[in-house]
């Protein structure tokens, strides 16, 4: 009785290990690539992809094409254990491209791999128009000054620089809701974003 006892618990502890070594075997390798944290598109053709581990690398290349199969050429420009920041030549804005990062894997794997991501390039932007300039600056004299809009006169737009930066030069008078008094404004906005570098309110 006793000795079919241990058959009984020897034939267990076997269909045991068994099970043990086909999960050992079937489990999936670690994976060597890593995985992607952002795609940030920098300006003028910088990429930076950064990772959710630290990386290694080695003979790494940054293969970049869009979704006609165009390749285009890139550079990198920097590459640390985190990220890596690559250039693309004569790009083009606003298309989708895909990017394959070849010689790279998470520390402490033996493998390199290819890490895949796309990202997309926004359209140029053709900065703030003469009428968006005169709205701007309007707008700002009614909130922070107390004009009425409807007086508003004598509005003038004009290209101009300012401490270096292309601007448009908006100009006009109006009256104060308070007394009725009528003002002149003068206004200088950058060009490129629409911000207002400077603001002048003078007695007419």
């Amino acid at each position: 009785m006793i000795e079919k006892k241990k058959s009984i618990v020897k034939a267990a502890a076997s269909v045991m290990m068994a099970a043990l070594v086909t999960i050992a075997f079937s489990a999936p390798a670690f994976a060597a690539v890593p995985d992607k944290d952002d795609v940030e598109y920098k300006g003028k053709g910088k990429v930076e992809v950064e990772f959710v581990q630290d990386v290694t690398y080695k003979d790494v290349k940054v293969k970049v094409k869009d979704l006609n199969g165009k390749a285009y050429k890139t550079t990198i420009i920097s590459k640390d254990d985190d990220d890596i920041t690559f250039k693309i030549k004569n790009f083009k804005n606003g298309i989708k491209y895909k990017i394959t990062i070849s010689g790279v894997k998470k520390q402490g794997t033996k493998k390199y791999g290819k890490l895949k991501c796309t990202m997309k390039i926004p359209k140029a932007s053709k900065g703030i128009s003469k009428k968006k300039a005169g709205n701007i600056a309007v707008d700002d004299a009614v909130r922070d000054h107390g004009i009425k809009k409807d007086t508003v006169k004598s509005l003038s737009i004009d290209s101009d620089k300012y401490n270096g930066k292309k601007v448009w030069e908006v100009e006009f008078k109006a009256k104060k809701k308070t007394n009725g008094t009528i003002y002149e404004y003068e206004y200088q906005i950058s060009k490129k974003s629409g911000k207002i570098l400077y603001s002048e309110e003078d007695d007419d």
